[in-house]
Parts: structure tokens; C-alpha cells; sequence
């Protein structure tokens, strides 16, 4: 019924062979898991880096934008009722307002890019949530119908002379058409990470 060799040295190869067996899948398995374990390493590795290097790239592109609106509203004079020209925001951003310290638009570019100049724009988000007293603030992505599908976000930097606040500039960066955004928006992480 139950066959097992009787004699001594065939057992002896036996259960050697049959151990060694069991070493040799163990090993083969522990092999497996540190392969894994080191592979797991690397991809996290090689993902930290990638999403480092898109932050400082996305820092970067921030910052150049904040410094850009931040001189826009320190050299701006609201009362001038000046047209906004200026090679710069054409690279940088995808229009500009002006917005006097009532709500209305005094001035903005591209012309056919926002609301007309007067249109009181004091109910859009914005204007309620930005801090008059800080250099810059950033809004959260908005749709507006009227001016486009595509959100916003807003870049607003206050206009002071002489410590009175007299107004806004509210850089805009389209959330689909601004370049940086635009190259991040397709990087996978595995089959359902995105940036």
C-alpha cells in the first residue's frame, strides 16, 4: 500500500533529494520575492523622481507667472484707464484683466479674451475670495459660460498706490491650453494614476 524503500542508504538519498528539493523551491521563491521587492524600489524611485522633477517644473512655472503679474500690478495705473500691451503675458499667460477696486473691468487683454471693459465682475468668485492685503493669490480652477469653457485659474495681484488699493490684475492660466499643463495631463501612473 504505502511504498518506502527499506534500505537504509536509499532512504537516506530519498529524503536528501526530497530536502534539497524543498531548499531549492525555497530559495527559487525568497529569489522571487527579493526580485520583486527591489523592482517595487525602483519603480517607486523612478516615480518620486518624475514627480519631483514635474513640481519643480510646475514651481518654476508658477513662480515666473507671480513675479510676471506681481510687476504687472506694481507698474499698472488703474485711474490711466491704460490698454493693457505687453509682449510678456502673451507668453506667459492666456489673458489678463484689470479690475478696479469696485468690481469693473477697466482693461483687459487679449480685447476679445474676457468680459468688456465696465462689465462689473464683482459676483466671480475671485473677487470675493482674494485677499486685498496679500501680493498674490491663487484661485481654484473656474468655469466662466460667458468668457469660455475651458477653467481658469486665477493669478490676482492687488494694485496699491500710495496705500490705497485701487484695484486688481487677474492673470489667467487656462487649465487645457497652458503648456506645462497641457504635457502633464497624459502621464500615467500604471493603468489608472494620472497627474
Amino acid at each position: 500500500m504505502y511504498f518506502f524503500p527499506r534500505r537504509l542508504v536509499t532512504r537516506l538519498a530519498l529524503s536528501l533529494g526530497i530536502a534539497l528539493i524543498l531548499m531549492l523551491v525555497l530559495l527559487v521563491s525568497l529569489s522571487l520575492r527579493v526580485q520583486e521587492d527591489s523592482i517595487q524600489e525602483q519603480t517607486q524611485t523612478m516615480l518620486i523622481r518624475m514627480t519631483e522633477s514635474y513640481a519643480s517644473s510646475l514651481m518654476v512655472m508658477l513662480d515666473t507667472r507671480l513675479t510676471a503679474a506681481r510687476s504687472l500690478a506694481e507698474h499698472y495705473d488703474v485711474e490711466a484707464h491704460q490698454p493693457l500691451y505687453f509682449s510678456t503675458a502673451q507668453n506667459l499667460f492666456q489673458s489678463v484683466w484689470v479690475i478696479s477696486a469696485q468690481g469693473d473691468l477697466v482693461s483687459s487683454w487679449p480685447a476679445e479674451q474676457g468680459p468688456e471693459p465696465g462689465t462689473d465682475v464683482s459676483a466671480y468668485s475671485f473677487f470675493s475670495e482674494v485677499d486685498k492685503s496679500a501680493s498674490v493669490w491663487i484661485s481654484e480652477p473656474h468655469v466662466y459660460e460667458e468668457i469660455s469653457s475651458e477653467p481658469l485659474i486665477h493669478l490676482v495681484a492687488s494694485i496699491w498706490n500710495e496705500e490705497e488699493f485701487k484695484g486688481f490684475i487677474v492673470a489667467n492660466l487656462g487649465v487645457f491650453s497652458t503648456p506645462l499643463f497641457q504635457r502633464i495631463a497624459g502621464v500615467a501612473f500604471g493603468n489608472s494614476g494620472y497627474f
